[in-house]
């Protein structure tokens, strides 16, 4: 539309330059036609003076003639002018008008494709909002679960900070119940072996009243070794001292809050196994998720590396027992070559495998919109064409736009878009429905930009 607005102030002014050709063309004429009528005037006057035989009279008519044909060879050579650049300007204008009549069919075209674009866009937009709907429900779902899997990561932290506080309370405990048992058993030993000396002194005072009914008093140094082994008893009852009237209800307060704590410590295990059982069965499913995309990517890429480039190629997993502790490894195997990573092909080869890599995503889980960038600037001709080819087969379920110079990628795309030349010097986008590439040997007016 832009293109027809420009070429209508350029139609206006070559059609007012050829009304005023068209007067001047009639001028040119009307004074041709009078001269013509001169002449002959002149012709007849002379033809007189020839009669009469007047000499003087016809040399003046002959220079007169004379110039007359001078005016006229002048006049016919500027209205030859005129007429070449009649023709020229009526060219140019019929190139104008066919320029024009194209850009209308090409208007009328690419209007028609926007209003059934703009009748499918409601169809369109509904499945997009569709599935923006799906992907916040599963981007809020993983958030969800994140914050759920966060919050257990949390609780387990605590209960295991509980766990180790209430160990080094049973630890605590359990020293504190052994100091008390080995106290009251030291305790019992020594009150046992006061009994034991009491009643060997009571034994052998009826050992001795026995033996000697007629028993008196002891005397004084009979006395005095008593009083000696009372102060020796007395001292050693005071070397149990102080004595602990409370350690048995301490021991059973102590033993008592032992088995709460065992107790408590049992529960806490418990549901810290219970966490550890449910990270785990998360960890399994996103591990199980993986590797099923994984393997069909593996295989879509198989696939099409071997329909791209003849050859083999796969993807692996540098940890396959845990794939998120390492990365990817792609290898490839071109037509008579052997079996490389990525790192280690060339550029083309490079091209080929990232490009499968690609296209065994969109496979597994395809985007509505794909750009390629001269992503077969690095290709030979064959390779080239298997990947138009490739392009043209995918484009059936998404739309791919591609920036290429190659023939066959323009050869393949439904639409193209060049840049030309004018003789103006500035450059001009035409669009172009059917695409038509002519011989390499012929001179290329048209440079393509994108397919």
């Amino acid at each position: 539309d832009q293109e027809i607005e420009n070429v209508k102030p350029k139609l206006r002014s070559n059609g007012d330059e050829i009304d005023q050709i068209d007067q001047e063309l009639a001028s040119l004429e009307f004074e041709l036609k009078d001269l013509t009528k001169q002449i002959g005037v002149l012709e007849d006057a002379l033809n007189d003076v020839r009669d009469k035989g007047a000499r003087t009279a016809i040399e003046k008519l002959i220079h007169e003639s004379e110039e007359l044909r001078s005016d006229l060879e002048t006049v016919d050579k500027e209205f030859k002018d005129i007429q070449r650049f009649i023709d020229k300007a009526e060219t140019e204008e019929n190139l104008e008008q066919a320029n024009h009549q194209a850009l209308a069919i090409q208007f009328a075209e690419l209007s028609k494709e926007i209003d059934e674009i703009q009748a499918q866009k409601p169809a369109y937009e509904s499945a997009i909002a569709t599935l923006r709907n799906a992907l916040t429900d599963m981007e809020k779902r993983v958030s969800e679960i994140s914050e759920e899997l966060e919050s257990l990561r949390d609780s387990k932290e605590k209960i295991h900070e509980q766990v180790t506080a209430t160990e080094i309370e049973k630890t605590k405990a359990d020293q504190d119940l052994k100091r008390v048992a080995e106290q009251r058993t030291e305790r019992k030993m020594a009150h046992f072996d006061l009994q034991q000396e009491l009643e060997a002194l009571r034994a052998e005072i009826a050992r001795v009243l026995e033996e000697n009914p007629n028993y008196e008093p002891p005397s004084a140094g009979t006395v005095e070794q008593l009083k000696h082994q009372a102060d020796r008893l007395e001292k050693r009852m005071r070397a149990l001292e102080p004595v602990n009237m409370k350690a048995l209800d301490e021991y059973n307060q102590t033993d008592e809050r032992q088995k709460e704590m065992n107790e408590q410590l049992n529960t806490l295990t418990h549901e810290s196994e219970e966490i550890n059982i449910r990270i785990a069965s998360y960890d399994d499913a996103k591990k199980k998720e993986f590797m099923l995309a994984f393997d069909q990517i593996n295989i879509n890429f198989q696939d099409i590396f071997a329909e791209l480039s003849h050859g083999h190629g796969r993807l692996e997993l540098e940890h396959p027992e845990n794939p998120f502790l390492g990365g990817l490894v792609i290898r490839a195997q071109p037509r008579d070559k052997k079996m490389q990573r990525i790192e280690a092909l060339s550029g083309g080869e490079k091209s080929l495998t990232a490009l499968s890599f690609v296209f065994a995503f969109q496979r597994f889980a395809p985007a509505p919109f794909y750009a390629f960038d001269e992503v077969d600037m690095m290709l030979d001709g064959s390779n080239a064409e298997r990947l138009a080819r490739m392009v043209k087969q995918q484009s059936a379920t998404a739309q791919f736009v591609a920036v290429s110079l190659r023939r066959p990628m323009i050869e393949n795309a439904d639409h193209a878009i060049g840049v030309s030349l004018r003789a103006d010097g500035y450059s001009r986008v035409v669009g172009i429905r059917e695409v038509h590439i002519p011989d390499e040997e012929q001179p290329q007016e048209l440079q393509p930009a994108s397919a």
